[in-house]
């Protein structure tokens, strides 16, 4: 990471912590406008305007991010959090399959299960359950929730 751009973090960070979003934001639009344009801050951006309701804002700085590096699973993982809580639940699952993927992963796939029993597909919820039971760290937070997901997914015929 450059230096320009560890700056901009250290005048960012302390504003998102007292939740100064629109600060945050302003700064960092400051920053690409003038020329410090990559992806950690577009996805700082991103979600700024995700925290602030600026929906479709935060797509676009997502998208502009996935543009250059297809495979920032970060990026990838926030849109379809953005899209989950749309109710898009078909565009969250293409955005979170990649991310899936990562033989570590158990969020994503979680994530996945949720939005295909969502859309009522118990079914094809099924193996991204079983993924993410069997990855999910013991001591997780969603620990819970995942096993708790996986024996509704189990008791779906």
């Amino acid at each position: 990471m450059d230096a320009k751009t560890k700056s901009i973090i250290a005048k960012v960070t302390p504003l998102a912590q007292n939740k100064d979003h629109l600060e945050v934001i302003k700064l960092l639009k400051q920053s690409v406008q003038g020329g410090q344009k990559n992806e950690i801050i577009l996805g700082l951006l991103a979600s700024s305007y995700a925290e602030t309701g600026m929906k479709e804002k935060a797509k676009s700085c997502f998208l502009e991010i996935l543009q250059t590096n297809k495979n920032n699973y970060l990026a990838l993982f926030q849109m379809g959090m953005l899209e989950f809580n749309d109710r898009q639940f078909s565009d969250a699952i293409d955005n979170w399959e990649a991310v899936a993927a990562q033989p570590t992963d158990f969020i994503a796939n979680y994530w996945i299960a949720r939005s295909y029993m969502e859309l009522n597909s118990p079914q094809q919820a099924k193996p991204y359950i079983h993924n993410a039971s069997n990855r999910v760290p013991a001591r997780h937070d969603l620990k819970s929730s995942i096993s708790s997901l996986a024996v509704n997914v189990s008791g779906e015929h």
